[in-house]
Order: structure tokens, then sequence, then C-alpha cells
């Protein structure tokens, strides 16, 4: 199964996705689904931190795990919570349709 959490304090987003869907081995739509939005998200932020709108950010990725820590500059923490809410609205909606591979925590 793969657990996707968000936690924010203040400006601080931390997000944690891990494990593996376990679909269907092989041909995992639900595993790949998860990836699109897991890299989706990395590189949104990404950019939001070249262009210096993040006053914090670390990423790490590897095989089953996403560990994110952004903190946002006041001036863009609605832009960061939008992008943030939009990959957690993907997140939602596979969490409904696939429930037993997919737990979102927030």
């Amino acid at each position: 199964m793969v657990t996707v959490k968000c936690n924010k304090k203040g400006n601080r987003h931390k997000i944690t996705i891990e494990g593996h869907a376990e679909y269907n081995p092989g041909l995992d739509i639900v595993c790949s689904a998860v990836s699109m939005l897991s890299f989706t998200l990395l590189q949104a932020l990404k950019n939001e931190h070249e262009n210096g709108n993040l006053r914090y950010f670390f990423m790490h990725h590897d095989s089953g795990n996403v560990h994110i820590v952004a903190d946002t500059k006041k001036l863009f923490c609605e832009r960061l919570q939008t992008i943030i809410n939009t990959i957690f609205l993907g997140f939602e909606l596979l969490a409904a349709k696939y429930p037993e591979n997919v737990e979102l925590l927030r």
C-alpha cells in the first residue's frame, strides 16, 4: 500500500509518500499514477524553489519513497498551498478508487 502524508505547520509543509501500490505488479496503473503525481509535485516545488519562492526546500526520492520539506516565503504561501492542494486532489481520487492500494493522511 502507498501511504501519502502531508503535515503543515505555519508555512512549512512536510510530505511523505511511501510504499508500493501492489495493484498489479509489472503493469501497475496505481503505482504509475502515484509516481506521476509525486514527480509532478517534486518538479512544481523545484520550480518554486528555483524562482526564489521558497525559504527552504528539501527533497529525496528512491524506489517507493518520496520525502519533501518546503517552507514558503509568506508572499507565496497561497501559491504553494494551491500547488499542494491540486496534487493532493489527485491522491484523493486515487485513494477513493483504490482504497486497498492508496491511503491518504492529512
